[in-house]
């Protein structure tokens, strides 16, 4: 509802300028953090959380070596600014 003021025009923009900020700011913080390790156990445990809990320690065993590789690659595509050129931007 609030954004039915704003023309395309103005949405894209602000899209835009958010997106960089976004990859700005995972660029310089993402790895070597807290959040780095926040975003590898929530990638860990809500793929795993879904599993049967017989297969549940394989998951978690597999995640472990998956998980930092998704976030480093989240920071690769940031500093790429791969997230903008998706938007369009």
């Amino acid at each position: 509802e609030a954004l039915r003021g704003f023309s395309y025009q103005e949405i894209q923009s602000q899209k835009c300028s958010t997106m960089n900020q976004l990859e700005t700011y995972m660029t310089s913080n993402l790895i070597g953090s807290v959040m780095e390790k926040y975003l590898e156990n929530s990638l860990t445990e809500n793929i795993c959380s879904h599993s049967i809990s017989f297969f549940q320690p394989t998951c978690q065993q597999l995640m472990s070596s998956v998980a930092p590789r998704l976030v480093s690659l989240t920071a690769v595509l940031a500093k790429e600014n791969m997230f903008s050129q998706a938007l369009n931007c």
